[in-house]
């Protein structure tokens, strides 16, 4: 049988409620009694009653915050596919999911919808941060304030947040890096990349370059190419990046916004030049050059598990009272080559 807030109060010698002062982090009380209150419920596994706290929380219309640094792509569509299924789960409880997202990896404009979730007075938020010292300051006074913060996507070491829910992008550049090591000889890397004001592909990079330092010295890094949402654009400077780099005979797609780019090494490909590929996403443009062969492998997680998720540990902290599992919940990496399509 669970524990009871009456039996914390007997065992720690104080009233039930000095226990929900305690638990529910609210009202004065000692740090003393507060901690051995904690410790005690910890140790006899109290959970709190989800019912009761389900009905507080339809009297005070709990709202929880989206913030994405993009629109309208692959990590996009699949990440909010996850919030929504999180918001289907808890629409019960009478929790609204408020999504708010960005324009074009824009710091200014992510600010804007943040303040503007503030403004609509949720609860907590889930955000996609762009790697900008105005973000971060934001979000350290919002963290300052009580609202709880978690981290989605790319890793960051941030410490203003509850956790950071997503891949551990410095784990997948150096898987990446052990991939071409095994299928590639003397490796002259090109590496084509998402804005590097965005966590996951500057991850993804640090752990690229380390593992090259380290274990896997014969990769030559030839250059980064930052690309945009604009495929067009993409196009011609994936195309003018490989002319110039004649030697390169791999590349690395760290960004989802890659159709402009396989255009270019599909043509580069039937010039009679051989360019191993390796994608850090497995859209279905992705999956399609994989099976046809232009593309080698993709090393990608669930994004929509992790848009799910970020929720679900905001939701739980928030009515549950519980603390995220680990400071660091990363999504499982997935290697996909064409015979797994």
């Amino acid at each position: 049988m669970a524990a009871t807030m009456k039996q914390i109060a007997e065992l720690a010698g104080v009233s039930v409620g000095t226990v929900d002062r305690a638990l529910n982090n609210r009202g004065r009380i000692s740090p003393e009694v507060k901690q051995r209150i904690l410790d005690i419920a910890k140790a006899v596994n109290y959970t709190p009653n989800l019912v009761a706290k389900s009905l507080s929380v339809r009297r005070k219309n709990l709202k929880l915050g989206f913030v994405l640094h993009a629109q309208h792509n692959y990590f996009h569509d699949t990440i909010i596919a996850g919030v929504q299924r999180a918001a289907a789960e808890l629409a019960d409880f009478g929790v609204e999911i408020l999504i708010q997202e960005a324009e074009n990896n824009s710091a200014a404009d992510q600010l804007r919808r943040i303040n503007a979730l503030l403004e609509e007075n949720v609860s907590g938020i889930a955000i996609c941060p762009v790697d900008d010292d105005n973000v971060r300051k934001k979000l350290k006074e919002i963290h300052d304030s009580g609202i709880p913060i978690v981290f989605v996507g790319g890793f960051s070491s941030n410490p203003n947040c509850l956790c950071h829910v997503g891949q551990d992008s410095h784990q997948k550049g150096r898987i990446i890096a052990n991939l071409l090591s095994l299928v590639v000889s003397q490796c002259q890397l090109l590496v084509f990349s998402a804005p590097l004001h965005i966590f996951g592909p500057k991850g993804v990079l640090r752990g690229l370059h380390e593992s090259i330092a380290t274990e896997y010295k014969d990769i030559i890094l030839e250059d980064v190419i930052e690309l945009s949402d604009d495929e067009f654009s993409n196009y011609e400077i994936s195309k003018a990046a490989l002319a110039s780099h004649p030697n390169a005979n791999a590349v690395l797609f760290a960004s989802v916004s890659v159709a402009g780019s396989l255009r270019a090494l599909r043509e580069v490909e039937a010039n009679g030049r051989a360019i191993r590929a390796v994608t850090t996403f497995c859209s279905p443009e992705v999956q399609h050059a994989l099976a046809n062969g232009l593309i080698d492998a993709s090393v990608w997680c669930d994004q929509e598990l992790t848009g799910y998720q970020s929720i679900r540990v905001l939701f739980d902290y928030l009515v549950g009272d519980q603390m995220p599992q680990r400071e660091n919940i990363f999504a499982e990496q997935h290697i996909s080559l064409k015979q797994s399509i």
